[in-house]
């Protein structure tokens, strides 16, 4: 429920969270029960979700489902519709950019999925 800053890496027997200001959140391997990964498609965030076999304390709370996700450029909400016909060329380029953006961090998401399964028996 809570979103806080952080960074998720891969450790030898399971993956580590940590943040500036926060205790780290180790989730061992052994205990995920299933993991499901979302890369960006349609939508801007990949996404990487634990059903844990054993409920983990975060922030003092105990839970059996924790969720890592990353946000790819950032979310633009036009506040006046305006009629268009063609799109301006600063926003073509906006949205090349962003496009660009959502491939690499897929690839680089996937890249970590595939290094987390081959260094374990936990699959993806």
């Amino acid at each position: 429920r809570g979103r806080i800053l952080g960074t998720l890496s891969a450790q030898q027997n399971g993956f580590r969270w940590f943040s500036q200001g926060q205790p780290p959140v180790e989730i061992l391997f052994t205990n995920v029960k299933h993991a499901i990964v979302q890369i960006a498609h349609s939508d801007n965030i990949v996404l990487l979700h634990f059903c844990l076999k054993q409920p983990i304390m975060v922030n003092k709370k105990r839970t059996a489902e924790i969720q890592f996700y990353k946000e790819v450029g950032t979310v633009v909400e036009e506040l006046e519709k305006r009629n268009k016909r063609s799109m301006d060329p600063d926003e073509i380029l906006d949205e090349a950019e962003e496009e660009r953006q959502k491939q690499a961090l897929n690839v680089t998401f996937e890249d970590f999925c595939k290094k987390v399964e081959c260094a374990t028996d936990c699959g993806f």
